[in-house]
């Protein structure tokens, strides 16, 4: 594994206003209180690690290149200088990515996949303990991702304890490797590698905030709050997904969402739903798969164990909390 700096893209300072993001932070209708538990993911003695903290200069890109085998762990990158901005990429096989921290919105206002994995055919990946929740005041469709896993993921990818808060794209956009045989628009097939998230938190992303398609994928013990502009909570375009044991809600376009408009293998696509919690579903004229499975549980939930803040994912700490849709 290899990191240094480089220069991003060009950066555009007409547009400063945060607009409705910041007021999304500030009365947002989720409430992150009321811990009930610190959990370190380290040694039994309970000593926390040591983590390396970097400063990305105005206009500069921190950069990290994870291969078979290496691990990235234990960063606090801090791109809160104008025009900072961050570069990860973790390809091959058995790679880990652990307790990394961003500190600082994202000011860049083009689209942008700053975080990029795929795994080898036979090979695991893991992504834990990962924070980019600061934000970015770039309220317009489509810009930066938060995970963003490649057609050509073939391996197994776990993602865990993850918090990915307001973004103008996808929170987690693990879809492609389903990409089905028929071209679609020049797309390439999929490979079909698999992805499952669990213990992670998202809010307030644009185009939905858990987003996959190949059979052998799913949801667990996730929360996904639309806020002010979140379109779907969990998005299953292709294949069978399942949803377990989640709190989804808020989305102006589903809560679940299954299918897709594009591809005819869009109306085969069917999303189990257990032990779930969610109000709305998106299945019509665009998103004509199938939803197996009814409500339950209540708006009223505890969230999985997440990193609050930068300096927490990249210490290894998550925390339980209490989210409720009302101000109590």
């Amino acid at each position: 594994m290899s990191d240094s700096p480089n220069s991003p893209p060009a950066r555009d300072d007409s547009r400063t206003e945060f607009g409705r993001r910041s007021l999304l932070k500030a009365v947002g209708s989720v409430l992150l209180a009321i811990a009930v538990g610190i959990t370190s993911l380290w040694a039994a003695d309970n000593t926390l690690p040591e983590y390396e903290e970097v400063t990305v200069a105005a206009g500069e890109t921190y950069t990290a290149r994870v291969g078979s085998g290496e691990t990235l762990e234990n960063k606090l990158i801090d791109i809160s200088a104008p025009g900072a901005t961050f570069d990860i990429e973790a390809n091959g096989a058995n790679w880990v990515v652990r307790n990394v921290g961003i500190k600082g919105v994202w000011d860049q206002y083009q689209k942008a996949e700053p975080f990029r994995a795929r795994v080898d055919e036979g090979g695991t990946g893991l992504i834990e303990n990962f924070y980019f929740a600061d934000g970015c005041p770039d309220d317009e469709y489509d810009g930066v991702t938060g995970i963003y896993v490649y057609r050509t993921h073939e391996g197994h990818l776990t993602i865990n304890q993850t918090n990915i808060q307001d973004l103008p794209d996808n929170a987690i956009y693990a879809s492609t490797p389903g990409y089905p045989q028929e071209t679609v628009a020049n797309r390439l097939p999929g490979k079909g590698g698999t992805v499952v998230i669990k213990n992670s938190y998202a809010e307030g992303c644009r185009a939905s905030h858990f987003r996959v398609g190949t059979t052998g994928s799913r949801i667990e013990n996730c929360v996904a709050v639309g806020g002010d502009q979140g379109d779907r909570g969990v998005w299953a375009r292709f294949n069978d997904i399942e949803v377990i044991n989640c709190h989804l809600s808020g989305h102006a376009r589903g809560d679940v969402a299954c299918g897709t408009f594009e591809w005819p293998a869009g109306l085969d696509a069917r999303v189990s739903v257990v032990d779930t919690y969610f109000e709305t579903t998106d299945v019509g004229l665009f998103y004509r798969g199938t939803v197996l499975g009814l409500p339950a549980g209540s708006p009223d939930s505890v969230l999985p164990p997440i990193p609050r803040t930068a300096e927490e994912a990249a210490k290894g700490i998550a925390r339980a909390t209490k989210t409720a849709t009302t101000d109590t």
